[in-house]
């Protein structure tokens, strides 16, 4: 007699579905590092252009250098709020991938447990039947010396 779990091809799925949800939360977790880094980058090209900001020696500055230098500020500001927006959406992304992860694992080990329980009973039931049947040996063995 060999174990068969009756619910295997669907134990199978199930494993298949959570390894995809995997699969899913790993690209959002990756696209939110993204996201953060271009955020990081354009933090630091603010922060880079504050030395740019000097004046040419006469005591005056450049209105064009100062308005390119603000205009440049202003735009890398508009893009991280952009990216901000972008980096919430990944978030809550994130997050109900998560959950969808969690009830796919949910289901995966309720199917295993279910498969170890009919596994003990299987065992159970075959251990009975060995020793009916060594009890029924060892009686016909009693039976014909005596």
């Amino acid at each position: 007699m060999k174990f068969k779990f009756r619910m295997g091809s669907l134990l199978k799925l199930r494993k298949h579905q959570e390894q995809l949800e995997k699969q899913r939360l790993a690209e959002f977790m990756n696209r939110r590092q993204e996201l953060c880094e271009l955020k990081k980058n354009h933090e630091e090209k603010i922060k880079q252009s504050g030395g740019i900001m000097t004046d040419n020696g006469s005591g005056s500055m450049d209105l064009s250098v100062l308005r390119a230098h603000y205009v440049f500020k202003q735009d890398q500001h508009q893009e991280m709020w952009r990216l901000d927006g972008k980096l919430n959406k990944v978030e809550e992304k994130v997050e109900l991938q998560r959950k969808k992860l969690v009830n796919a694992n949910q289901r995966m080990r309720m199917l295993e447990k279910m498969r170890d329980r009919e596994r003990l009973q299987f065992i159970k039931k075959v251990q009975h039947l060995e020793q009916k049947e060594l009890n029924e040996i060892a009686t016909q063995h009693y039976n014909r010396e005596y």
